[in-house]
C-alpha cells in the first residue's frame, strides 16, 4: 500500500509504524538461520520483523489508550520468527496492566495469545477475525443481521 493510503486510516496511529529491517530466511527453512535486511533478495522472505522494528511497535503499544490487535507480527507458529509477535505481545500485556484497553482480533492473533497464555492478560480476545474489523468499520455482518430481523 501506499503511504497516503496508510497515512489516511482510521486505524492507524498518526505516523503509522512501518517494519525496518526484517528477519529473512529461505520460504519457512527453519534449518537454517535468519539474518537482517532491509529488502530481502527475491530468493528469501521477510517472516518476522527485526529488532528496530520491534522497538517501534512496542513504543507505539506503551503510547497507546486502546489497541485492536488484527494479526500477528511474523510467523509465530516457527520460534526463529516468533521474536517480533511475542515481544510485541508482552508489549500489549504490559499496556493493559497500565490501564490501556487491548483486544485481540481473532484468527491468528488469538491463536498468539493462547500460545504466550495471555488470554487473560489483555481487555479481550476475539474469536471473529474478519469479522471483528468489518464491525469496526461499520459493516453489516450477516449473522447479526439474521438473528436481527428474526
Amino acid at each position: 500500500p501506499s503511504l497516503d493510503l496508510l497515512s489516511s486510516s482510521l486505524f492507524l496511529p498518526p505516523s503509522p509504524c512501518l517494519p525496518l529491517p526484517a528477519s529473512l530466511s529461505f520460504p519457512f527453512c527453519l534449518c537454517l538461520p535468519s539474518r537482517c535486511a532491509f529488502l530481502p533478495p527475491s530468493f528469501v522472505q521477510g517472516l518476522d520483523c527485526g529488532p528496530a522494528s520491534i522497538e517501534l511497535f512496542k513504543t507505539a503499544v506503551m503510547r497507546a489508550k486502546t489497541i485492536v490487535w488484527n494479526g500477528p507480527m511474523g510467523v509465530f507458529e516457527f520460534p526463529n520468527f516468533e521474536q517480533g509477535t511475542r515481544d510485541v505481545m508482552s508489549a500489549v500485556v504490559e499496556a493493559t496492566t497500565n490501564k490501556c484497553t487491548t483486544i485481540i482480533g481473532g484468527g491468528d492473533t488469538a491463536t498468539c495469545a493462547k500460545k504466550y497464555n495471555t488470554e487473560d492478560k489483555v481487555s479481550h480476545v476475539s474469536t471473529g477475525g474478519g469479522a471483528s474489523l468489518e464491525l469496526l468499520e461499520g459493516k453489516t455482518l450477516p449473522g447479526v443481521a439474521a438473528l436481527s430481523a428474526a
